[in-house]
């Protein structure tokens, strides 16, 4: 016969022992850990949805600078006025855009033109990034109004000729704007005053501007859109032009 103890199940020998729970430094280690990969998803996230609007913004000014070529073709190759009211027609820039890319526009030749297109959402006139500092507005974008240094004439006001332009790709025609306390301006008569927005939320006050601290979007008459940052345009260690430079 089989010893006693055989004869117990192996479960009777384990009665009365209870299971151990988590220790409370073994649920602080856990919650650690899930607030720490929550952070890094948060961040992670938030770094695509900065990428994916500073892409947009590439992208509208690309589509505005392709406008702006089409205009300066059917228009003795002088672009668009970035702001003249005495003109008759095409007096601010984005009112001449809209025109070129189909869309109706009422009352361009008065101060408060209005456009169903305008309004929309998304649109190539606003870049996402800096519309969430002005939700309501439908224009984001710059038009350089500065004057020729040599000749004291602002060519940007009259519509400025492509082919008297020394360095299209340098040369500077639409920026980020710089956001003043109810706006963005449709131009910009000074570098400095380019909103650097990208990669960077904070804002300092400048003037009447509000200028970040990030990198701006550049549409250059050649077609192409680069970067500046808020360093670059302070110290002037860059090889774009804003002041146009006219062939000799």
């Amino acid at each position: 016969m089989s010893p006693a103890w055989h004869l117990y199940p192996l479960c009777s020998r384990r009665r009365g022992v209870a299971r151990r729970g988590f220790s409370l430094i073994e649920l602080l280690a856990v919650i650690a850990v899930i607030s720490l990969l929550a952070t890094l998803s948060f961040s992670v996230s938030g770094k695509i949805r900065r990428a994916a609007q500073s892409t947009t913004c590439v992208s509208n000014l690309r589509q505005l600078g392709a406008l702006m070529l089409l205009y300066a073709q059917e228009n003795g190759n002088r672009l668009p006025p970035s702001y003249n009211p005495s003109l008759d027609n095409y007096h601010s820039w984005p009112y001449a855009l809209l025109q070129m890319g189909g869309h109706e526009v009422i009352g361009i030749d008065s101060s408060y033109p209005t456009c169903a297109y305008r309004d929309q959402d998304e649109t190539e006139f606003k870049c996402p990034t800096l519309s969430a500092l002005h939700p309501a507005g439908w224009l984001t974008y710059s038009m350089n109004h500065s004057y020729d240094a040599a000749t004291g004439r602002n060519y940007f006001r009259e519509g400025l000729p492509v082919a008297m332009i020394a360095q299209p790709s340098q040369q500077i025609v639409l920026v980020d704007g710089a956001k003043t306390a109810t706006y963005f301006s449709s131009t910009l008569d000074n570098l400095r005053n380019i909103g650097t927005f990208h990669g960077d939320s904070d804002a300092t006050q400048s003037g009447a501007y509000q200028l970040g601290q990030g990198e701006a979007h550049i549409l250059c008459l050649d077609g192409h859109v680069d970067t500046l940052t808020r360093e670059q345009i302070s110290t002037g260690k860059h090889n774009f032009i804003f002041n146009p430079v006219l062939n000799n």
